[in-house]
């Protein structure tokens, strides 16, 4: 049995989002000098976040293309942790502090850096990456980004980004497997909270020599197939994240469901119900204690609780919620 918080029905999670990441102070794009030098991406620590939602390829296509041109802007494939907490912070997806989670997505970037011999035309690079893919994205389509190297003489070979759809929401740890051993950087997938740059390069003239540098590839099919970890969903597996507005709505639900377990029902419901919380306490959206003295509360309209009893219950099943997402 799955000891998620919630079935597939219950979880409400929408796995179409893109965390947008604005650098409160310095820029996210390299400069390009007319010596041929380059001036590598500013020292930012604090960000302002913003999610937008998204529904297909298009969406994130249409928003990359805003974002192009928006030097203190790049994208997170995570999402806010607490939406009343998410400006002037840092990107931290653990520990109390955290400012993010990670999470499943369909939407996913692929970085190809110095492969081949390019030719200069954005396309025709990207499909000629495509093709030394894995034959699971040769008829997916996808865009392609040319990234701050791209046709630089001092940056060799084809320097870009492609994004692709999967079939199903996907992890960082589903990728990097799926994608092991090809021509992609896998560094993209070793961190939730490792930004996407999506801005183009500045100049010191002024001028860009690309002239594109976002294009679609159409293809036959609008999806590619992820193979999922064979560990997704399994006992030790990590554990579910929610965001702090999820939460808020779950621990209603528990709560009420604690005040209307039946006489018969009451020892295995509190554990039940109370497990679920330490896990949204150890994900640190609720206080323990606090959180204990309102599941007595609850119990409170039963008829004949035993406060002492059920106190005993209820911490030790909390206890246990939370060591669970503390992987103890």
């Amino acid at each position: 049995m799955s000891d998620r918080i919630y079935t597939n029905e219950e979880h409400v999670a929408n796995h179409n989002f893109v965390t947008v990441a604005q650098a409160c102070h310095g820029v996210l794009t390299k400069v390009n000098h007319t010596d041929g030098s380059q001036t590598a991406f500013g020292n930012v620590k604090y960000y302002n976040f913003f999610e937008e939602e998204i529904s297909d390829l298009g969406g994130l296509y249409r928003l990359h293309q805003k974002l192009l041109w928006k030097d203190r802007c790049c994208i997170l494939r995570c999402r806010i942790k607490d939406k009343d907490n998410r400006r002037g912070v840092v990107r931290k997806s653990n520990g109390d502090d955290a400012t993010l989670i990670a999470g499943k997505f369909n939407w996913f970037a692929i970085d190809i850096d110095k492969f081949g011999e390019g030719v200069g035309d954005l396309q025709a690079d990207a499909c000629k990456v495509i093709l030394a893919l894995p034959s699971v994205f040769w008829d997916s389509e996808c865009f392609a980004v040319a990234t701050s190297s791209y046709q630089r003489k001092e940056k060799p070979g084809i320097n870009l980004r492609l994004f692709f759809w999967a079939d199903k929401p996907v992890t960082n740890l589903d990728l990097k497997k799926a994608l092991s051993g090809t021509i992609v950087d896998l560094a993209i997938y070793a961190n939730p909270v490792q930004p996407i740059y999506t801005a183009a390069p500045k100049f010191d003239d002024g001028i860009d020599p690309i002239d594109v540098r976002i294009v679609w590839i159409q293809r036959a099919f609008q999806t590619v197939v992820i193979k999922i970890s064979e560990d997704t969903g399994k006992r030790g597996a990590p554990e579910i994240q929610y965001t702090k507005q999820q939460a808020n709505k779950f621990v209603e639900k528990i709560h009420s469901e604690i005040r209307n377990l039946s006489m018969g029902e009451r020892h295995d419901g509190l554990i039940r119900w109370c497990y679920f919380l330490g896990k949204l306490i150890g994900d640190g959206h609720f206080e323990r204690e606090d959180s204990i003295e309102r599941v007595i509360s609850d119990c409170s309209f039963w008829s004949y609780p035993n406060e002492k009893k059920d106190r005993e219950t209820a911490t030790y099943a909390i206890d246990r919620g939370i060591a669970s997402m503390q992987g103890t």
